[in-house]
């Protein structure tokens, strides 16, 4: 955990010094990498550095690689998503199996990439459109406006499931969050109850789930199942799937938001015949709400690291 976090560290200061070597303020340095979101995603693992830009105004999102040379941390490549774009989202998550990376784009797809040699090269898409939308989500045709009423601009409903800020993988499984309401950021639990939304008739947002993809003979990751909360009261607010962490055959899935937001963690395991089943759920003793336990999570060996950065206020 140490060794993270000076490599975080390294990282912000990395790019404060390139950019301040230039002549620019170093508050002016770190508001930019901040609008950027460097380092909103960072990952560790085989001796590389990994960290994610994804909201650059200027480029399309980028992950860059450093590996170490002597005594310090060295940029070695700059990796974009295939047809990239400014806004493309790239590089809002990221995971790591092997010699496997996965690299989240915003809510539509997570790209994958194989290491060749020294050099990552894109491998496949994982579309947030390969997973069913609920029959609940379909969209009713619009009415037209009374005759003589003013046409109001409506907005684009969701044409199906949106990837949220959340995903693992281990052996032939990916694993990727849904899009949660009202951000990814900590906080309690989210609710609208009929005709108490924003524009006064908002409906109870949806609970949040997790979809398992599994890589087949071909190498190709196709969706599976979807993984919810063993909970029949869940709700949006109970963030599930707002952190995912996965060792094998067993899943740990964050729900920062539930219990007044004092959070907890769902543990699954997949079954032989293919199912992700409960196995059962964990939270600190005395808990208290706001706590957001389960914002974040990782295996370490046969340990799980979970945080609840509200704790404590």
């Amino acid at each position: 955990m140490r060794s993270s976090l000076r490599f975080v560290s390294c990282l912000a200061l990395l790019a404060a010094t390139a950019i301040v070597g230039r002549g620019a303020p170093a508050s002016r340095v770190m508001a930019a990498a901040e609008l950027a979101q460097f380092g909103g995603a960072v990952l560790v693992g085989d001796n590389e550095v990994f960290a994610g830009e994804s909201a650059n105004q200027f480029r399309a999102g980028t992950v860059y690689v450093y590996r170490k040379v002597g005594a310090s941390w060295m940029e070695a490549m700059q990796i974009t998503g295939p047809a990239s774009a400014v806004g493309d989202g790239f590089g809002a998550s990221l995971a790591l199996d092997g010699a496997t990376l996965f690299v989240g784009a915003g809510s539509s797809a997570v790209h994958v990439f194989n290491k060749q040699g020294a050099n990552w090269t894109f491998a496949s898409t994982v579309s947030a459109t390969s997973v069913p939308a609920p029959a609940s989500a379909a969209t009713p045709a619009p009415t037209a406006p009374p005759a003589g009423a003013p046409v109001a601009n409506q907005p684009t409903a969701p044409t199906g499931p949106r990837f949220g800020n959340a995903i693992a993988a281990s052996g032939d499984w990916l694993l990727v969050g849904k899009e949660l309401a009202g951000g990814r950021g900590r906080g309690g639990p989210i609710s609208a109850a009929p005709g108490q939304g924003r524009a006064g008739n908002a409906p109870p947002q949806p609970a949040g789930a997790v979809y398992a993809f599994k890589r087949g003979a071909n190498g190709q990751y196709a969706y599976h199942s979807t993984i919810a909360a063993p909970d029949a009261a869940a709700s949006a607010g109970d963030r599930f799937g707002s952190a995912i962490a996965l060792a094998g055959g067993t899943a740990l899935i964050g729900a920062s938001g539930q219990s007044s937001g004092a959070g907890i963690v769902h543990e699954f395991a997949v079954d032989t015949d293919g199912t992700w089943k409960t196995q059962r759920t964990f939270a600190p003793v005395g808990a208290q709400p706001n706590a957001a336990f389960g914002s974040a999570l990782t295996f370490v060996n046969d340990q799980a690291v979970v945080s609840a950065p509200g704790e404590s206020g």
